[in-house]
């Protein structure tokens, strides 16, 4: 009887526990199921509240100085293109200003968004005249790859200015390698489009995918410049071939075959028919808008032609055999630079400095000692600031950090002679002016036998009948072909082909030379012979 007594106690026992079991978890989930209250915030101590507003108004005021950074950075573009300098009060104004947003330049790095205000502070620093506070800003920028289109523009202008080619070098490879990352992924962002498109007008003018890095440094020699020009700009340009087709001279008249005239019944031999001169020809050229570059050319002439520092040749890359039909273009499209004709030496010079011969046109401008200080477009702001200086700071800047000097000159050679103007030439600035082609090709040897050889007498120069000079005939030729021009354009262009004979009479006297220009000098009417001061002497009367 005790037995089960004790078995039933067990039993009731374990029934008790198993019951202790399902309440204990049913407890246990009703308190995970039930809604938590918030746990409430620790109050933060008046310091920490005042750390936490502080920090709230910075990044507030950092959002807000972005815009204000490309506002003041536009209102410097603005003088930048137009070829302007602010007055101290804006240099003044932009100073106080980079300096009070310097604050936010960590979080402007952070954010990729700091190369507008490098860009900013660079321009303040130049034209403040604090040439090392401007590259200072712009080694920055490189360092924290501040890479956008207006840091990029900003620093290759000024970096060239101030010779820093290596700068030059090295932010133009980097934007040359995120191109070619862009084009292999066939897309681009509107970032990296902005860097050979400055279109914006918040934008610098200055396209530096046309600047050539590797010439920069370079020599750069064509014999002696114009008396009293320190500064050379060579205009590399040519002529549209469809365009140049257009001015092709008239055809020869057929010959005529002797075989088929009758010897019982002659017939009267046709008078041949005179050549009309270029600008009589009528050549049916439709309207034409005038090549940007060579406006832009013009009008960086015309811009330092009173300072008489600056020598200006356009050096013609169309095909020598098309030489005739360049000329027709010139007198319907008069410019008031000097023109190289197509000469093939001359070319191949420039296509072996280049690489290649440039498609479109590409001004080069060198110095004082002849190193090249730009190469590239020239309808942009840059060549202006560049002459100017120059002109303000002849001499070369010390160390002026030029990776690219070969040991050789890239050169047009001294086989390339630039003729000085006439003194009673009138003032290049006037629009009316044209100019004749002047520089003609001659060795240096021959140059130098020309100058130092002893004046021949009359009965030697009679004898000696097969004497020939290239550098004589190139003279008269391009001579010639000026006068014809002289006749419409009158005073203006008489200037060159008097020069170019007076240089003949000059350096080949008592030659059959001297007497062909002194025959040339004979066709410039007697109106202007006074003006030009010619003589009976020059005129063989």
């Amino acid at each position: 009887m005790v037995k089960y007594v004790i078995i039933i106690i067990g039993q009731i026992m374990t029934y008790f526990k198993f019951l202790s079991i399902v309440f204990v978890i049913i407890f246990i989930s009703s308190a995970y199921s039930a809604p938590r209250e918030p746990m409430q915030p620790r109050e933060l101590s008046p310091r920490q509240q005042a750390i936490a507003e502080r920090r709230q108004q910075f990044e507030q005021d950092s959002a807000a100085a972005g815009p204000l950074i490309d506002a003041e950075f536009t209102k410097f573009v603005a003088y930048i293109n137009s070829n302007r300098i602010p007055d101290d009060a804006n240099i003044r104004t932009g100073a106080k200003f980079i300096t009070r947003n310097k604050r936010f330049l960590p979080i402007l790095t952070k954010q990729n968004n700091a190369g507008t205000y490098h860009a900013l502070s660079s321009w303040v620093f130049y034209f403040d005249e604090k040439q090392d506070r401007a590259q200072k800003q712009i080694a920055q920028g490189i360092k924290d790859s501040a890479f956008n289109s207006n840091f990029i523009t900003s620093a290759v202008a000024i970096s060239m200015v101030y010779q820093d080619y290596n700068s030059v070098t090295q932010i133009l490879q980097r934007n040359t390698s995120e191109s070619d990352d862009s084009s292999e992924e066939q897309t681009a962002s509107p970032e990296q489009m902005m860097y050979s498109q400055p279109a914006a007008e918040n934008a610098l003018n200055l396209d530096v995918n046309s600047i050539r890095a590797d010439l920069l440094g370079k020599d750069f020699n064509m014999g002696p410049l114009p008396t009293g020009s320190d500064i050379l700009c060579v205009l590399l340009w040519q002529v549209n071939s469809d365009e140049l087709e257009k001015f092709a001279p008239p055809p020869p008249p057929a010959p005529i075959d002797p075989n088929t005239i009758d010897p019982n019944n002659p017939q009267p031999m046709p008078e041949p028919v005179p050549e009309p001169a270029p600008e009589q020809m009528n050549y049916d050229t439709g309207y034409s808008q005038p090549m940007p570059e060579l406006v832009a050319f013009a009008n960086l002439q015309n811009r330092f032609a009173k300072t008489q520092k600056t020598a200006f040749i356009g050096i013609n890359l169309n095909d020598p055999s098309k030489a005739k039909h360049l000329e027709n273009w010139i007198t319907k499209n008069p410019q008031k630079w000097n023109i190289v004709p197509p000469l093939p030496m001359v070319q191949q010079a420039i296509a072996a400095a280049l690489g290649e011969t440039p498609q479109k046109p590409v001004l080069l401008i060198a110095g004082p000692d002849s190193k090249i200080r730009y190469a590239g477009d020239v309808n942009n702001f840059l060549p202006n600031m560049i002459i100017k200086k120059i002109l303000e700071t002849p001499q070369p800047v010390a160390d002026s950090n030029e990776p690219n000097t070969p040991a050789e000159s890239i050169a047009v050679d001294k086989s390339v002679e630039i003729l000085e103007p006439s003194v009673q030439e009138p003032n290049i600035v006037q629009p009316q002016e044209t100019t004749a082609p002047v520089v003609q090709p001659q060795s240096t040897q021959q140059s130098i036998q020309t100058q130092n050889a002893a004046p021949k007498t009359e009965n030697e120069t009679k004898a000696d009948d097969e004497f020939f000079d290239p550098r004589a005939e190139t003279l008269l030729e391009n001579a010639k072909a000026f006068f014809k021009i002289g006749n419409r354009l009158q005073y203006h262009t008489y200037a060159k082909p008097i020069e170019m004979c007076r240089t003949v009479i000059k350096d080949f006297p008592n030659t059959k030379y001297a007497e062909q220009a002194r025959v040339l000098m004979r066709q410039v009417p007697e109106r202007f012979r006074e003006r030009y001061h010619i003589t009976d002497e020059e005129l063989g009367l």
